[in-house]
């Protein structure tokens, strides 16, 4: 049986932001990369080492999985998953290592 990681009901997140780790609002231009082929420009709005939060160019829908996100000025990609997404956000967390581009 695997250990409770939180041993105190309290600290579970609730309400309209249940992350456990803050995210930094942060404006980054990037591509979102989909089955490492086609890519789409996107602007990195909030960022942390599990995910992020993107708003693309155009809308479209998003697949759920085979995704990357490309810092293009840091030179950084980290592959992910789309949790969820609005008209022209998208949620997505980061389901590896990220590599240089």
């Amino acid at each position: 049986m695997k250990p409770n990681m939180l041993q105190n009901l309290d600290e579970i997140p609730v309400g309209d932001d249940r992350r456990v780790i803050a995210r930094k609002s942060h404006l980054d231009d990037g591509q979102l990369i989909f089955a490492g082929s086609s890519a789409l420009g996107c602007v990195v709005q909030d960022f942390h080492g599990g995910g992020a939060r993107i708003a693309l160019t155009k809308a479209i829908d998003v697949p759920w999985e085979d995704l990357a996100l490309q810092l293009l000025a840091r030179g950084i990609v980290f592959p992910a998953t789309k949790v969820w997404q609005s008209e022209h956000e998208v949620g997505l967390r980061f389901t590896g290592n990220a590599w240089a581009a």
